[in-house]
């Protein structure tokens, strides 16, 4: 085995990164996280260093829920306890935002959002920077470029109002040097946390540290110098298990006050999602930050964009196998058929 080689070129995938795990935490006493093992950026000899050397978190899953939880509580889920209490902040800045930090811009929706961010920053004299998992800088950009094959290039032309930064908003000061980011700290207007670890087969506890932890570090990065609003890209899974239709003034803490870990289909991402839209609840309350949530269900293809679709995967998946999910993206198109014939 090549240790320069990454954990998915050796063979490995979601499920096996859980295994490995749970065979580092037993053999080891302390276990990357899966977002660790799963980084395209990240080698197996780096993993190996991370498990010899690197300390424990402050804060782990155990730490909030408790070890082995069947059922989980929205009064466990503390933006305080995971990023410690504030000093007095100044006064948050008025008018316009001029200056959006972007996550999760090489995803399906970030593509899109990156382009309508750019298209008003070159209207308006505003600037987006982009927190793109990869080496380097240099990597970084060429990693968010690739995610628009098939569609031309549709980031040409924004030059001036484009900035990517290698980084992981699931690490300390988001995985970047500390003059980065003081700088962005003192020059960012809002924060749109648009990434996570989407996989809708991992638990809860694997997601905890990227979808929770970090949305709890982009917190921290919105309180640090001034006060920067967030807006908080969620999911329609975060309803399941409700009787009735949700009003929007109402909380999800209120309206779910407790959420079981076993469930169907993604309640692992939808649960971490829940945790989020808790932190970013406590932030608005507690911190006088300007919240808002986008609850986003099935996303399909841009009529302007062709080259970008994610339907046609999953159905030619289900088309090799020949079953398809009784839930999940599937079955809004194909009912409760599952044998495809």
């Amino acid at each position: 085995v090549c240790l320069d080689a990454t954990f998915k070129q050796t063979g490995g995938d979601s499920l096996a990164a859980v295994q490995l795990v749970a065979l580092a935490q037993q053999h080891c006493k302390r276990a990357p996280p899966v977002d660790m093992l799963l980084d395209p950026t990240v080698s197996l000899r780096q993993i190996g260093t991370w498990i010899d050397t690197a300390s424990h978190r402050e804060v782990s899953f155990a730490d909030i829920h408790g070890p082995a939880p069947k059922t989980i509580h929205a009064a466990e889920v503390d933006l305080r306890r995971l990023i410690g209490v504030a000093a007095p902040l100044p006064t948050p800045r008025m008018g316009r935002a001029n200056h959006t930090l972007l996550t999760g811009a090489t995803g399906f929706l970030g593509r899109f959002l990156l382009l309508e961010l750019l298209r008003d920053a070159a209207a308006h004299g505003g600037h987006v920077t982009c927190l793109v998992r990869a080496a380097d800088d240099a990597s970084a950009r060429r990693r968010l470029g690739a995610a628009y094959a098939g569609d031309g290039s549709p980031l040409e032309g924004f030059a001036a109002q484009l900035t990517v930064h290698a980084g992981n908003f699931a690490e300390p000061r988001l995985g970047l040097a500390q003059a980065t980011y003081e700088r962005l700290a003192a020059g960012v207007d809002d924060v749109l946390h648009n990434g996570a670890l989407v996989n809708h087969a991992l638990s809860y506890e694997a997601l905890f540290a990227p979808n929770v932890l970090g949305t709890a570090e982009l917190l921290r990065f919105a309180l640090h110098r001034h006060r920067k609003s967030v807006a908080f890209v969620s999911t329609t899974g975060v309803l399941n298990g409700l009787p009735g239709p949700l009003a929007e003034d109402v909380g999800i803490a209120e309206a779910m006050p407790e959420r079981p870990l076993e469930g169907g289909y993604a309640n692992g991402y939808c649960t971490s999602k829940w945790a989020g839209e808790i932190l970013l609840a406590q932030c608005c309350r507690d911190y006088d930050i300007p919240t808002i949530i986008f609850r986003s269900g099935l996303i399909l293809g841009h009529r302007q964009h062709l080259g970008q679709q994610n339907l046609p995967r999953p159905l030619a998946g289900a088309i090799a196998v020949g079953i398809a999910a009784l839930e999940g993206p599937l079955r809004h198109g194909l009912g409760d058929a599952h044998v495809l014939r």
